[in-house]
């Protein structure tokens, strides 16, 4: 079950106004709220001063959200007598706890709809575009480094290298061979190249790239 509660501060009459499941590891009679302002006058007052009260019950969040959205609007947080600082009808940050089947199925749609967050490979054509973008914003002076920052990288990168040398073993070397075994050498007008596998050669091609050496 959710709820709408309402939290007063006993001393000053203030009031915060939430939505709280009734199944979640906290009670809702000692949750007075996750507002910034709230927790604020928790700390400053004592939540011996604080009083809980039940306004609405509802079987499903969406509910209990939308009730708290009527009350909790733009005017209700202008006014000065509540903690409130922003409107209602969005998911609480104590919400992990009570999640429902459908919450988790719309996270995980938003998730994959960024593919680079669950460790999917990239195409050839996303590594064409984003490499493209991030010379352009070199070319722009957005990162331009001082001569004193090339070299503490230049340094840090020698020494990271000579520590741990990918290449320092014949295993290592043999493995990196077959990874280019059919790969050619690729370079667009701008001069930049890169080694291509085979079943990449098409979309680079549109890309402007072609083949050389």
């Amino acid at each position: 079950m959710f709820i709408v509660y309402k939290t007063t501060n006993k001393i000053n009459k203030k009031f915060y106004i939430g939505v709280h499941c009734l199944e979640a590891k906290k009670s809702h009679k000692t949750y007075f709220g996750s507002g910034k302002l709230i927790k604020l006058a928790l700390k400053k007052y004592g939540r011996e001063n604080f009083v809980v009260e039940t306004l609405f019950e509802f079987n499903d969040l969406k509910s209990a959200l939308d009730k708290e959205k009527e009350i909790v609007n733009e005017e209700f947080i202008k006014d000065d007598t509540n903690y409130n600082l922003t409107v209602g009808g969005s998911i609480p940050p104590n919400s992990k706890n009570w999640w429902t089947a459908e919450h988790s199925k719309k996270a995980s749609n938003r998730m994959q709809n960024n593919s680079y967050k669950l460790g999917k490979k990239e195409t050839a054509e996303t590594r064409i575009k984003k490499s493209n973008s991030m010379r352009k914003s070199a070319v722009q002076g957005r990162w331009q480094r001082t001569e004193d920052h090339r070299n503490n990288l230049s340094i840090k990168a020698r020494k990271q290298f000579l520590e741990n040398n990918p290449m320092s073993s014949e295993e290592s070397r043999k493995r990196v061979g077959l990874s280019k075994v059919g790969r050619k050498k690729m370079i667009n007008s701008e001069g930049n190249w890169k080694y291509v596998k085979p079943e990449d050669f098409s979309i680079f091609l549109n890309n402007g790239y072609f083949f050389t050496g």
